[in-house]
């Protein structure tokens, strides 16, 4: 559907605390992401929400990965369409 709507970014952003101090099974590595596209239109529809239990490279590329295998690039509009 975001296809179909002009896609024109990917905006991504971590919520860094999980849960409070006291919580016995803490995920202080981990974090709520989040992933939005934006349409031609300028509206922000959220795409992919994420618990990871670490912040680092690999857990970004598996949530960009899972991503792209659901909007496949071919799909996407550009500029020139």
């Amino acid at each position: 559907m975001v296809c179909e709507n002009g896609l024109t970014a990917l905006i991504g952003d971590g919520v860094d605390k999980l849960n409070p101090m006291n919580t016995p099974n803490r995920m202080d590595k981990g974090q709520l992401y989040v992933i939005h596209g934006v349409v031609s239109s300028g509206i922000e529809v959220p795409l992919l929400y994420e618990i990871t239990r670490y912040k680092n490279l690999a857990t970004y590329r598996t949530n960009f990965g899972r991503l792209r295998e659901a909007i496949p690039v071919d799909r996407l509009k550009t500029n020139e369409q």
